[in-house]
């Protein structure tokens, strides 16, 4: 087993007994989800600084959504590509 391997599997053998020790995830990860708001929300701020509260918090909300589509778009991305090197191209042959 590669290094690489063996730091993958102890962390998810960490996130199995985190997460098996944890009655209430939502509480466990709500200080997590609340400063991930909280960035989104500043960014709008400090870009538009008089905005009324609802409209910047629409603007944030626009802003995490574009954040998760760019990491969905980068992991299929990678996805291809790995898959693009464990398989031979067959029109070589």
């Amino acid at each position: 087993m590669s290094a690489a391997n063996r730091h993958a599997t102890a962390g998810r053998i960490g996130a199995h007994v985190r997460w098996g020790n944890t009655p209430d995830r939502t509480a466990a990860t709500e200080a997590a989800r609340k400063a991930a708001e909280d960035r989104f929300l500043r960014q709008v701020r400090d870009e538009f600084p008089d905005l009324d509260h609802p409209t910047a918090v629409k603007l944030a909300e626009s802003r995490r959504r574009a954040f998760f589509s760019r990491i969905a778009q980068k992991s299929v991305a990678a996805r291809a590509r790995s898959r693009s090197r464990a398989t031979p191209d067959r029109r070589a042959a």
